[in-house]
């Protein structure tokens, strides 16, 4: 959507756009927006998901390191 808005209004800049886009979300029904919110909640799903696993990784990471220092020392 964006690159349409700056298609139509070459001239915009950066904050013209956003304020277009705020503009055209605001006209949006609500039953247009479930669409876009039930795709928001599932990525945001997928984002805990994998940030969970990534710090479960390097928890496990962190302590093999510290398992190796203390059996150099």
């Amino acid at each position: 959507m964006r690159a349409k808005v700056k298609e139509e209004n070459p001239s915009f800049s950066v904050t013209d756009i956003g304020k277009k886009l705020g503009e055209m979300w605001k006209a949006l029904e609500d039953e247009d927006k479930q669409k876009y919110h039930k795709q928001a909640d599932e990525d945001k799903a997928r984002y805990n998901k994998e940030q969970a696993a990534y710090s479960k990784k390097k928890s496990s990471d962190d302590e093999e390191k510290e398992d190796e220092r203390d059996e150099d020392e």
